[in-house]
């Protein structure tokens, strides 16, 4: 449902920085200066220009780590997994100044300001301090988003009250909206090492599909907290994701997808039936999928001359098109790739993509057979599919 942000995403997209190869070291930003008789305001703002500053220095970081062995190689996973321990201390060391400054003076206006630095990183102490202080404020649209990626109830709680209560009708949409959006991030993850029952799951899919159905009902023209995009639109995009996830199961017809490829042909999927596909979804800002690339061309010089095709499906944001048409070429990535203009495009969403790479291995009438196989398993599975494909016997279904 929503995008789970692992470490190969975190390396490049760390709080969605845009990050320049500027040559910094891997030193923690220098503490902001503040005078000693500063008002809560100003040093909320020092911690967040401090907290910035190293957001930025990481840019440097992170390619220095990129330059520290090949593609793949445990000098280079060991030097950026050193770079990400680093930030995060470092962002942790910040955050634990902002959460003491706002427990010292909860009901000051700029203590709202430290929240929304915090983004989601906080206890349910300073949780109570936005119920107590802050459940009106018209800036609460900003701190719902962030809500909706910290899975506790407390959260689920506060946005149910927001939505309830807050005056502002622009907020109770965006509270609505990430109430979904809350559901549809339990619905995937592992709550303290341990999966939801199914019966719970499916209650929490409802949930979320009651949300957005709400958002798109009552909130049409309300826009998210930042202004960018329109909830009812994200939200009629949700309820096409879970209206699709029954179907996207081995043994189920693949959602078909048209669409143009990198250079703005048109592609469609239904082009390759008859034809064994793995449906690659990728982006150049993911460490995995990259790493994956030297397979991938091994597997379609080995499937050269029978019915096999690879396909992607490139996930880079609207402004990285023509970076993701040079690393197609740069990297010798021959197979086509759908172009869906960033995370949550309409290809991901008809395929309920969260995670990145994402695979699914189709046989030549369509059918999902594997998903998520890497490597060998890849290679296995594709195997089978032909071996099936020629003697038009079945084949068993794997995930």
């Amino acid at each position: 449902m929503s995008t789970r942000i692992g470490l190969a995403v975190l390396l490049a997209h760390v709080h969605l920085a845009s990050y320049a190869d500027d040559g910094s070291k891997n030193q923690p930003a220098a503490a902001a200066e503040v005078r000693t008789d500063a008002t809560l305001g100003e040093r909320i703002a020092a911690l967040r220009l401090e907290f910035e500053a190293r957001e930025k220095a990481l840019s440097g970081e992170l390619a220095a780590a990129r330059e520290a062995g090949e593609r793949g190689s445990e000098a280079r996973a060991k030097k950026l997994a050193e770079v990400v321990e680093s930030y995060q201390r470092d962002e942790r060391a910040i955050f634990d100044k902002v959460v003491e400054l706002v427990r010292a003076h909860p009901a000051d206006p700029a203590a709202f300001e430290g929240v929304l630095l915090l983004r989601a990183s906080f206890g349910d102490d300073v949780l109570e301090i936005v119920r107590a202080h802050f459940l009106d404020d018209p800036r609460m649209g900003r701190l719902c988003a962030f809500l909706s990626e910290r899975m506790s109830n407390s959260s689920k709680e506060l946005l149910g009250e927001v939505a309830a209560k807050n005056h502002d009708r622009r907020i109770q949409g965006q509270a609505t909206y990430a109430i979904g959006l809350y559901a549809c991030n339990l619905y995937d993850r592992r709550i303290k090492g341990r999966k939801l029952t199914e019966s719970t799951r499916e209650s929490t899919l409802e949930e979320a599909r009651r949300s957005f159905d709400k958002v798109v009902k009552d909130y049409p023209d309300v826009t998210s907290a930042d202004g960018t995009f329109r909830l009812a639109d994200k939200a009629s995009a949700e309820l096409v994701r879970i209206a699709n996830i029954p179907t996207l199961k081995i043994g189920k017809i693949a959602p078909n997808v048209a669409g143009e490829d990198l250079d703005g042909k048109p592609l469609k999927l239904s082009d390759y039936r008859g034809k064994v596909v793995v449906l690659c979804f990728w982006a150049t800002w993911c460490a995995p999928c990259m790493a994956m690339v030297p397979h991938e061309r091994e597997l379609v010089k080995r499937m050269e001359g029978k019915p096999f095709a690879l396909v992607g499906v490139d996930c880079d944001q609207t402004e990285d098109r023509d970076k993701a048409r040079k690393t197609a070429r740069d990297e010798k990535m021959s197979w086509p790739s759908f172009w869906d203009g960033g995370i949550n495009g309409p290809i991901q969403t008809r395929y309920n993509v969260d995670s990145y790479p994402t695979l699914y291995v189709l046989d030549a009438q369509g059918v999902i057979r594997f998903i998520d196989v890497r490597g060998k398993d890849l290679d296995r599975a594709v195997d089978a599919l032909l071996v099936d494909l020629k003697s038009g016997t079945g084949v068993a279904v794997r995930k």
